[in-house]
């Protein structure tokens, strides 16, 4: 088989393999109240609800620094806040787990360093959780905290939560990727291969005829 056909075949089957099993996308749910400011105007203990989704593929294992634990940057994340609207941040966010410590939270993305924003609830159920699975919802005590130390921009303007301690609510629900999808990318590949080889060979025939 043509080298250029073997690499190309099998980048695609790679590609396609963690699909199945562990592949899946993820969806976080932050519930919580609190106080705070968007785009100057204030709101006084409203709940909110943070909803941001993700791809399980895309973890990543916290530094001996941080103790064990995961990450998972989000793909998009809003914040309905009671009263005030629904809105979508457009900065990074992540969700993270730290089994050192059994929290859950969500902070700011940039790989594993972005600041924590919203920090649990704390349970022991997290001390296992690879963030491959669903989980919850688990409730208990929770805290706002640094929303001064970097911009928080939604798409209608900047929020800032004051530091405060609160009670919320934790829940992440994960789709596995369909095997088929799987399935059928690897016989596209496989397809694409075999005519790109027939077109090969071709041309390779009529090469010998000039000759």
């Amino acid at each position: 088989m043509h080298l250029v056909l073997r690499i190309l075949i099998g980048g695609l089957l790679i590609s396609g393999i963690p699909s199945v099993g562990r592949a899946a996308l993820i969806t976080f749910t932050h519930e919580g109240s609190g106080s705070g400011t968007l785009d100057g105007i204030s709101f006084n203990n409203a709940n909110f609800r943070i909803l941001a989704t993700g791809d399980t593929t895309n973890r990543q294992e916290f530094g001996e620094e941080f103790g064990q634990g995961f990450s998972i940057s989000h793909d998009s994340a809003s914040i309905e806040i009671n009263n005030v609207g629904n809105f979508t941040f457009t900065i990074p966010t992540r969700t993270f787990v730290s089994n050192s410590i059994s929290v859950v939270g969500f902070s700011l993305g940039g790989g594993i360093f972005g600041s924590d924003l919203y920090n649990g609830p704390s349970n022991s159920v997290f001390n296992s959780w690879d963030m491959f699975s669903s989980i919850g919802p688990i409730s208990g005590s929770t805290e706002l905290l640094q929303w001064t130390f970097s911009d928080l921009n939604t798409n209608n303007g900047l929020l800032v939560f004051d530091d405060q301690s609160t009670t919320g609510v934790f829940t992440a629900t994960t789709v596995a990727v369909p095997e088929s999808q799987t399935i059928l990318g690897a016989a596209t590949a496989i397809s694409f291969g075999t005519a790109f080889k027939r077109k090969l060979s071709k041309k390779q025939n009529k090469d010998e005829l000039k000759a």
